[in-house]
Order: C-alpha cells, then sequence, then structure tokens
C-alpha cells in the first residue's frame, strides 16, 4: 500500500481528457490518495486562478517529498508553475503531452503568454521528472513537445508512436502506461 503516497492529476483546457478518471480510480485501488478536482473556468482558464486552485490542493498536503504530479497538456504548465513556487521538493512530476512555450494556438495563446518558467527551480523541486507524449499529437507541435523535454531535463523521456495528444481521442480512456511509471517510481 502506499498510504502516505498522494497523486495530484492536473487537467489541461476544457477538462478531463479520457484517462483521469480510470487512473484516479486505479491509484486509489492501490492505496494512493489522488487529487483529481476540475480546475475553474476549464474552457477559458485564468493562470493565476489556476495557480491558486494547485496551491490550495498543494498546501493540503505537509509531505510534498511524498507528492507525485501529473499534468497533462496544460495542466502540465500549470504543474510547472507550481514547482516554481513552492519551497520544498516533490518525488516526482510526469508531464503528459505538456509544453510551456507559446506556440499561437487560439485556444491557450493567452495562457502562455502571462510568464515564463524558471526551470533552475523546477527542476530542483522535482526530484525525478517523467516526459511523455505522443509523435502525432495534432494540438501541440512537436518542437514544443520536445522543447519541454530540452528543458526540464528529465530522467525519462516516452514517445508514444500514435499517441496523438495522449487523450479520449486518441482512444486513451486508460493509461496503463502512465500506471507503471508512478508504481515504479513512488
Amino acid at each position: 500500500m502506499n498510504n502516505n503516497i498522494k497523486v495530484i492529476i492536473l487537467h489541461g483546457i476544457l477538462g478531463f481528457s479520457g484517462w483521469h478518471e480510470s487512473v484516479k480510480k486505479e491509484l486509489e485501488l492501490r492505496g494512493y490518495t489522488v487529487y483529481a478536482d476540475l480546475l475553474p473556468h476549464p474552457d477559458h482558464p485564468s493562470r493565476k486562478e489556476w495557480i491558486k486552485k494547485g496551491l490550495n490542493i498543494l498546501n493540503k498536503i505537509p509531505d510534498k517529498e511524498n507528492v507525485i504530479i501529473i499534468g497533462h497538456s496544460l495542466g502540465a504548465t500549470l504543474a510547472l508553475d507550481l514547482l516554481e513556487l513552492i519551497d520544498k521538493q516533490i518525488m516526482l512530476f510526469i508531464s503528459v503531452s505538456g509544453f510551456f512555450e507559446d506556440y499561437n494556438a487560439e485556444l491557450n495563446s493567452y495562457y502562455l503568454k502571462e510568464k515564463t518558467i524558471n526551470f533552475k527551480k523546477v527542476i530542483s523541486n522535482a526530484k525525478k521528472r517523467i516526459v511523455i507524449y505522443g509523435d502525432n499529437d495534432k494540438f501541440v507541435p512537436q518542437s514544443n513537445l520536445k522543447r519541454l523535454a530540452e528543458k526540464l531535463r528529465p530522467q525519462e523521456t516516452i514517445i508514444v508512436h500514435g499517441g496523438g495528444h495522449l487523450s479520449k481521442s486518441n482512444g486513451f480512456t486508460e493509461f496503463p502506461l502512465l500506471l507503471d511509471l508512478v508504481t515504479e517510481n513512488s
């Protein structure tokens, strides 16, 4: 059992996209405490509101060294913001189809232009970092997905052949790889 380990799942724009609920349920069955709250205004998020909500979740957990954060898409950007702001190191950050730089998408450009990321601080606050993305993501350019991996300097980068945005539209209603990564790294 993993009674002391807390997993925070941060969704992207438009909310949960496929695998989040099944991953949450399976992790809970394995003894993890999982926070997978709907972030405010998922269809048009405010970065400040998302950071506030994320910090509220993190502040409920006194032992940050037992925290795993999984961020999908824009949720990975939020995770970067949170890792930049906290003062303690977490156990693991997993970026799923994550990015941080503006790529002029109407849906999220305003959000990404609001601030830059201090990767030195992010890296120091996540003991282990894993990046996962699909090799044919139709929403985020490959260059942006790769750029996050370069800046984050993860211990592991996994490129899923034919994975798309690793969401429901690409058949990801379950995500065994992600479950395995959490279990193996906690």
